[in-house]
């Protein structure tokens, strides 16, 4: 029962939502750890750029990457 689990986590809950992944993948040991791990990397260092421009920057990249691989695959 995730929905349990997640509503005493709802930070996490907001997060997977956020990033369009299952909640689940935070507490099982089926998801794929090292994803989950270099998620929450990636969320911890964003959080750390104080400069808006930075911020921008960063997200249009890792918007641009996700976009260009979504393609590829599609091909």
């Amino acid at each position: 029962m995730i929905g349990n689990r997640c509503g005493g986590k709802p930070s996490l809950k907001r997060i997977a939502d956020a990033l369009g992944m299952d909640p689940t993948m935070f507490y099982s040991a089926c998801g794929e750890p090292q994803v989950v791990r270099d998620t929450l990397a990636l969320l911890s260092a964003f959080e750390r750029i104080k400069d808006v421009d930075d911020r921008r920057r960063c997200l249009e990249f890792i918007t641009a990457v996700a976009e260009r691989q979504q393609l590829a695959e599609a091909r």
